[in-house]
């Protein structure tokens, strides 16, 4: 607690344990060695919690590698934390927690001088509020769940994936369902979103997902992208309310056609507000769909 560990050779903190870790107001930047912080306890038993009192982040940035690396038994949950600037901004990692969640609320993952923002892999549900992964030279953040035993649901809320050189602004695999409310991913190489909850099973010609996507809120932005704007395969459908997707090579995809597939595809505005899905090179929207297509 109300610790620094910067300007070293090696990590900053570096921590092993088979019990719960908790950092709070702990800082970890300019190492010249690996991380600004790697904290590991997937052998024990415990969860990993990292929080900064605010209203200022704890500072994760400038490390030689990477800004933190967390491998987890449990939960894992982050506030107030800026692991900007780094090679890597930061991966969460916790498939041996069957069902346990990630949550990040108020994070920076920006400006990454090599590779991604954020990856999580976890077996349990996902809650980003308030994250911002903008500018790295990989992907912006990517979520895996696929591991885990029984559907979990990944939620984001007010967050920004925008202007990320190699690859998609935020990517999503979830066996259960997914939902952005408030989002940005703009000017991103590949697409801005990338969702694919129905993750195709070849042995059994059909989704092992559970999935649906709902997007909802004010405003969703998909805009100037070198892919899709926003693009899902859907296994239970997808309702998608206030979506800005002009400019990107293909605005709107959506694939909701194997065989197990159930659900609608919903396209919906609020009263005061266009969809505005215009000036893409391709497509405007691209749907294949078992089931009813709305458009209001």
């Amino acid at each position: 607690k109300n610790s620094s560990f910067s300007y070293n050779g090696m990590n900053g903190l570096d921590i092993t344990s088979k019990g719960y870790i908790t950092l709070v107001d702990v800082q970890g930047y300019h190492n010249y060695g690996s991380y600004g912080a790697r904290i590991s306890n997937s052998t024990g038993t415990g969860n990993v919690s990292v929080t900064c009192s605010g209203p200022a982040y704890c500072n994760f940035t400038a490390n030689t590698l990477m800004g933190l690396r967390i491998y987890a038994a449990g939960m894992i949950t982050l506030k107030n934390v800026d692991a900007s600037g780094n090679p890597s901004g930061a991966v969460l990692w916790n498939l041996n927690g069957a069902g346990k969640s990630v949550t990040v609320t108020n994070g920076n993952f920006s400006d990454s001088t090599s590779s991604y923002g954020l990856q999580i892999t976890t077996t349990g549900p996902v809650i980003l509020t308030n994250v911002i992964s903008d500018g790295n030279m990989g992907l912006g953040t990517a979520i895996d769940s696929t591991s885990a035993s029984k559907a979990q649901i990944v939620k984001i809320t007010n967050s920004s994936f925008n202007s990320n050189q190699g690859g998609n602004g935020l990517e999503i695999y979830s066996l259960g369902s997914v939902t952005l409310n408030g989002i940005q991913a703009n000017g991103n190489a590949s697409s801005g979103a990338h969702i694919d909850t129905c993750v195709y099973d070849g042995a059994i010609l059909a989704c092992r997902g559970s999935g649906s996507v709902t997007v909802v809120g004010k405003e969703n932005l998909f805009n100037d992208n070198g892919d899709a704007g926003l693009y899902m395969v859907t296994r239970f459908g997808a309702t998608l309310n206030n979506i800005s997707a002009s400019n990107n090579d293909t605005g709107l995809m959506i694939w909701h056609n194997y065989t197990n597939c159930s659900g609608n595809i919903s396209i919906n505005a609020s009263s005061g507000f266009t969809n505005t899905i215009s000036g893409n090179n391709a497509y405007g929207i691209y749907i294949e769909a078992y089931g009813n297509i709305t458009l209001q």
